[in-house]
């Protein structure tokens, strides 16, 4: 999402996959001339937020799902791998599992949290969206379509 022009400032939590958490507090941003947002941080309160009533242009990315599913496993084990050194990471915990269980535990957050998710809080925002970018399975843009006409 890009925030309109004129806004002072705007304060952002501060999100870390390797910690699976928000790792600070908020972040300002100061006089920004442009800013772009990752649109999960709104979750299901979309409508509700405040930061909503200064955006510009939504962009929503699509892609087809076994592209989805194969980019969160792809992305779940480099976390795995990046956290080898950190025990405070979420990941540490997970570097001494083989990869059955690592996919059973991947297996069961893409189907019980991931996907329904995706379904209820991300997919709809499809409609709202001012553009829609398709990707191929390498993150290569296939299409942009205008979703104002």
């Amino acid at each position: 999402m890009l925030i309109k022009s004129g806004i002072k400032f705007i304060s952002i939590p501060v999100y870390s996959h390797l910690y699976y958490d928000i790792i600070q507090e908020n972040y300002i941003i100061r006089d920004p001339d442009i800013i772009i947002l990752e649109g999960l941080g709104f979750g299901n309160n979309f409508n509700k937020c405040h930061v909503y009533e200064h955006v510009d242009v939504l962009i929503f990315i699509k892609a087809r799902m076994n592209y989805v599913r194969s980019w969160y496993i792809s992305r779940f084990y480099n976390l795995i791998y990046e956290s080898n050194n950190d025990p405070k990471s979420f990941y540490y915990k997970f570097r001494s599992m083989n990869d059955d269980e690592i996919m059973k535990i991947i297996n069961y957050a893409w189907y019980k949290i991931n996907l329904p998710n995706y379904y209820k809080n991300i997919v709809r925002l499809q409609k709202k969206s001012n553009f829609i970018i398709v990707k191929t399975a390498n993150h290569v843009v296939l299409n942009i379509i205008d979703n104002n006409q």
